[in-house]
């Protein structure tokens, strides 16, 4: 998992690079191979990528999908592109997944993060997830006909949390909501959330891991220069990002448990992401 959130002048210097470190990183996963037991781990079952371009209320966000390895793909490395040109350096959001399951029942486009959903008050919720949860607890906290229940058989449980969580928030992203997942959470929760609607975008992104023996492969880094940051999965950053890169200082990896919030209203100016919201579900 990667993600981008700010100013896309800092394409060059903060996007780019670990935007190749995260490509290179799902061919072949050192840190993956030892937890599962498998040699040459890569996350071959699927790509994607949320982009939302802000400039005041001049909005856009889309999510591209494929079930191509990321690594055979090789997304542009371009922040914008030329269509993107008329906002003038929006602030903008980027994440990306690329997904590994063992579950090959759901390797298909439809299990392929990010997943968008509707909240009960209409507004979007977009997530992307790294780590196991308790699919079927979590199904049974889902106000849904049996019937329709059936059908989240069909998709990962990443999904079903989403499903979940989209039935629980509103307007806001809330830190108890956060913590709540613990309750359901077998190995990680390392999530990236967008909540959007017509006033404003909300992001949180975060980890927590179960089993501290297991903290190398579910550690998430960041780096924030105030107008830019972005925050990795560890495998891109300590094997794939390289060495002027990491040199280049500001790189720090997040508790067990810490979770950043950030929020942008349209009608207002963008604060400086020294302002992030900071909470922890341990």
């Amino acid at each position: 998992m990667f993600g981008f959130i700010g100013d896309p002048g800092f394409e060059d210097t903060l996007y780019k690079p670990t935007l190749h470190a995260f490509v290179s990183s799902s061919y072949e996963d050192p840190y993956a191979a030892n937890i599962f037991k498998r040699a040459n781990f890569s996350h071959k079952e699927g790509w994607g990528v949320f982009t939302a371009l802000i400039n005041g209320r001049k909005v856009s966000y889309s999510i591209r999908k494929s079930l191509h390895p990321v690594y055979i793909d090789k997304p542009n490395d371009k922040l914008l592109n030329s269509e993107d040109e008329r906002y003038y350096r929006p602030f903008a959001v980027k994440i990306f997944h690329a997904r590994a399951t063992s579950e090959k029942s759901t390797v298909n486009i439809l299990n392929v993060q990010p997943f968008e959903f509707m909240t009960t008050s209409g507004s979007r919720l977009i997530i992307a997830h790294n780590g196991a949860v308790d699919k079927q607890k979590l199904i049974g906290m889902i106000d849904e006909k049996e019937s329709y229940k059936k059908i989240f058989e069909k998709y990962s449980d990443t999904y079903v949390m989403g499903k979940y969580l989209s039935s629980i928030i509103q307007d806001d992203i809330k830190h108890e909501q956060i913590k709540n997942l613990k309750e359901f959470t077998l190995s990680a929760l390392n999530i990236s959330l967008v909540l959007l609607n017509e006033e404003k975008i909300q992001v949180v992104f975060g980890n927590y891991y179960v089993n501290d023996e297991e903290k190398d492969y579910y550690k998430l880094y960041v780096k924030n220069l105030r107008d830019a940051l972005v925050f990795s999965s560890s495998t891109a950053v300590d094997f794939y990002l390289s060495a002027d890169d990491k040199q280049n200082s500001g790189w720090f990896t997040l508790n067990n448990g810490d979770f950043y919030k950030f929020e942008v209203n349209y009608s207002k100016k963008i604060p400086k992401l020294e302002d992030l919201t900071v909470f922890n579900i341990r």
